[in-house]
């Protein structure tokens, strides 16, 4: 697992509750790490793809904001600006994210979500949600 290291002060809380809520309806007695893992994965396409039609905000940030986070994004190295994108969505929303994302190009989208698999797989592990 790729690990991404992120203040837990600085994590959303609410979003965190809803994708721990929807990844133990999904997993039900099921708890090996792979079933685990493909819940997360379930609850994050599902997050992304719900975002990528209506773009509606959810702790949605301002366009000047989004706009501001894209710009600075554009600055970074090619590598790091996955990451970037992870930061937003724990930060702010998987939404705000997203948004960002789509105008980067759909190889950010895929990152993202490979990403957000992790690092929310990780978190909930270590919160002892899942």
């Amino acid at each position: 697992m790729a690990e991404f290291n992120i203040e837990q002060s600085k994590i959303n809380p609410q979003q965190i509750e809803q994708i721990s809520h929807e990844v133990q309806e999904r997993l039900g007695e099921k708890r090996e790490l792979l079933k685990k893992k493909e819940a997360v994965r379930e609850v994050v396409e599902k997050q992304i793809k719900q975002t990528i039609p209506a773009t509606q905000p959810t702790t949605s940030i301002s366009d000047e904001e989004i706009a501001f986070k894209l710009s600075e994004i554009k600055k970074m190295p090619e590598e790091e600006r996955v990451r970037a994108l992870a930061r937003v969505a724990l930060q702010d929303s998987i939404a705000n994210a997203v948004k960002i994302a789509l105008k980067l190009g759909p190889y950010y989208i895929d990152g993202l979500h490979d990403i957000l698999v992790d690092e929310f797989l990780n978190i909930l592990i270590q919160q002892k949600k899942i």
